[in-house]
């Protein structure tokens, strides 16, 4: 019996302590990133600043364990991971624009 079995933790929790499941949110940040290719414009489309938004980001990471972005100065990619978390993970995260007043 592992220590997460016996303290009523699902089974998804790293021994580390860091939970694998993502949060819905940090679901939705990662779509609006493939969506936009650009942290800042996916921050700014989150009502987000782009530290935040870069923060959240990798505390997905983190938390799944895996780098999901392949990051430069010019482009944003995905890895493997990164493409299999989008395929898999945000199915039912629905992604709408702020309101107008917003920006």
């Amino acid at each position: 019996m592992t220590e997460a079995d016996a303290a009523g933790e699902p089974a998804a929790v790293l021994r580390s302590g860091a939970r694998r499941e993502p949060s819905t949110h940090q679901l939705r940040l990662l779509v609006v990133l493939a969506q936009e290719l650009h942290f800042g414009r996916a921050a700014e489309r989150m009502c987000m600043t782009q530290p935040s938004f870069s923060q959240q980001i990798r505390a997905l990471e983190e938390r799944l364990g895996v780098p999901l972005i392949d990051r430069t100065s010019r482009t944003v990619g995905f890895t493997t991971a990164g493409n299999a978390v989008l395929s898999q993970g945000p199915r039912g995260v629905a992604v709408d624009a702020p309101p107008s007043s917003a920006r």
